[in-house]
């Protein structure tokens, strides 16, 4: 996650770690920009355990939820510019008896597709 991105983390229960993460979102759609297409956010398979994530956004984006390992679309339709701003507030849930003992980082990355 980007530095800057405010967190928190609570433990639940006995083996369920929640963590919320407001991330501030810019896309470079520049080379896109006027054309239709589907972006996706997506999260790499990890390893060591599945990691559950929902969040809530300010409207550019689409909300939604996905888990390690797949990809969900947050935006279709034309693509408005060279940037796609949004902010989007992340609640990430895992199972705590799964983490390593190393950190670890979660990879959230974003797909573009275009037809």
């Amino acid at each position: 996650m980007p530095p800057g991105s405010g967190s928190q983390a609570l433990r639940s229960g006995i083996n369920t770690l929640h963590m919320n993460i407001r991330v501030n979102v810019r896309i470079d759609t520049r080379a896109y920009a006027g054309r239709q297409g589907n972006i996706y956010m997506a999260l790499p398979p990890d390893g060591s355990s599945t990691v559950r994530a929902e969040w809530t956004t300010h409207g550019r984006l689409l909300p939604g939820r996905l888990a390690s390992g797949e990809r969900v679309v947050v935006y279709s339709g034309a693509i408005p510019g060279p940037y796609l701003d949004d902010t989007i507030q992340v609640r990430l849930t895992t199972d705590a008896r799964q983490l390593a003992e190393d950190v670890r980082r979660i990879q959230f990355h974003f797909e573009l597709d275009t037809p």
